[in-house]
């Protein structure tokens, strides 16, 4: 009965432990996953920065009549359309190679 009784507490600790790492394992791969998430969002957020601001400066280069300030604000654009080009073709390369991962598992 003894024995039994150890065994039943043996096999309780040790269902325990591994639910334990699966909530552990679960939880870190969230945690993975909202940063990603957020890196994500800064870039977004970088490149529609640069496109706002473009579009300002051409907006006040062209009420002004300053050449300058238009072109640069068009350059301004046009690094926002790559940095968020960029980002897109960086984010489908990362899915690509993340799934090529899973199915090799």
């Amino acid at each position: 009965m003894e024995d039994m009784f150890k065994k039943l507490i043996k096999v309780t600790v040790i269902g325990s432990l591994i639910t334990t790492s699966v909530m552990i394992a679960g939880t870190i791969l969230v945690v993975k996953k909202i940063d990603d998430s957020g890196d994500k969002i800064e870039d977004k957020k970088d490149s529609f920065k640069d496109r706002i601001t473009g579009a300002a400066n051409v907006l006040m280069g062209k009420a002004t009549n300053d050449m300058f300030k238009e072109n640069k604000g068009k350059l301004q654009e046009t690094k926002g359309k790559a940095k968020e080009t960029f980002n897109d073709v960086k984010d489908n390369i990362s899915d690509k190679v993340n799934d090529i991962k899973k199915n090799s598992n």
